[in-house]
């Protein structure tokens, strides 16, 4: 056994030392496509961003594949990393982009905004100078602002009931994240849980609602895996 990993990490190693050379056909390949994009920035009628022009060949690339396969940014992939590992740096609320309004449907217990008073059904209108009454905000812009440094402030300004606009700064914190999105025992033999994505701590989450039916004399379990994305 012991042979056997130290062989596969010296072929690892050697590999990273030593690389295996491009194929004739693989020089070739990325010959053309840096000769296009070389042709395309100095020729092309108007200015281009070279950097966002390799990224959309990329993905390009990537959709021919399968319907599995999807290309990502290094942003792309520590944000679904952030979320994964089940601790990120935010201010703790759920929310749906609702026409042009970014509405929170809940707010994660112990986190900024709980201790701010933000409350379900608000409307965040504005983070820091930014509007988010916008009809092209996406979750990706909403994330770009709420999230950030732990320890670092953002300020919002909150609709409710619509009426009262009330101004909040919270200060950012870790966020803890369960996989784990119900526990309840249905009968007094059949538990239920709920499991929304397998994440870094899906396992303690899901052992520990176990235990906690278990306790309660779960003889049987529905295990619900509907809408679960998948993830690690």
């Amino acid at each position: 056994m012991l042979l056997s990993v130290a062989l596969a990490i010296g072929v690892y190693l050697g590999m990273l030392v030593n690389p295996a050379p491009a194929s004739g056909t693989e020089k070739e390949t990325v010959s053309k496509l840096n000769s296009l994009l070389n042709l395309i920035q100095d020729k092309y009628v108007d200015t281009i961003n070279r950097d966002e022009l390799t990224e959309q060949s990329l993905r390009a690339i990537i959709s021919r594949l399968d319907p599995h396969s999807s290309y990502m940014t290094a942003d792309d992939f520590k944000r679904a990393e952030e979320e994964l590992s089940g601790n990120f740096g935010g201010v703790g609320i759920q929310f749906l982009v609702v026409n042009d309004t970014l509405c929170v449907t809940h707010v994660i217990e112990y986190s900024p905004s709980e201790d701010a008073g933000v409350m379900p059904f608000d409307r965040i209108v504005m983070v820091d100078s930014v509007s988010m009454a916008c009809r092209k905000k996406t979750t990706k812009d909403v994330f770009k602002h709420l999230r950030g440094e732990i320890g670092t402030k953002v300020k919002i300004k909150i609709l409710r009931n619509r009426t009262d606009m009330l101004s909040m700064e919270l200060k950012r914190d870790a966020i803890p994240v369960s996989s784990v999105d119900a526990a309840l025992m249905l009968d007094d033999i059949t538990g239920y849980i709920k499991v929304t994505q397998f994440g870094a701590t899906t396992y303690e989450d899901f052992i520990a609602a176990a235990n906690k039916l278990n306790n309660r004399g779960m003889k049987e379990l529905i295990f619900d895996l509907r809408d679960n994305g998948g993830g690690y």
